[in-house]
């Protein structure tokens, strides 16, 4: 026979508190999974649009040395205006 809930046992209560925590806790961190998966995807698409807007950029410094390089050629051998601009950007 059932007995309703004000009639239960301390025990029973607790017990049934307790399941009922551990359900909790249990949806709690699978949500806390899902919502970590969810930025973590985000992250990623963030890094891999750094990662081509680093390489863009630096395929826009590489022409930009080479036009350097080729407007001082025209006043010197292409290997010394080739030079000059390494160490300027180098250093």
């Amino acid at each position: 026979m059932e007995r309703h809930r004000d009639e239960q046992s301390l025990g029973e209560l607790f017990g049934e508190f307790t399941a009922e925590m551990r359900t909790l806790v249990r949806d709690e961190v699978d949500l806390a999974k899902a919502e970590m998966t969810g930025k973590l995807t985000q992250v990623k698409r963030d890094i891999a649009y750094l990662a081509v807007g680093g390489l863009i950029a630096y395929a826009g410094l590489l022409g930009l040395i080479a036009f350097f390089i080729i407007v001082i050629g025209d006043a010197m051998p292409l290997w010394a205006s080739a030079l000059i601009v390494s160490i300027v950007a180098g250093g």
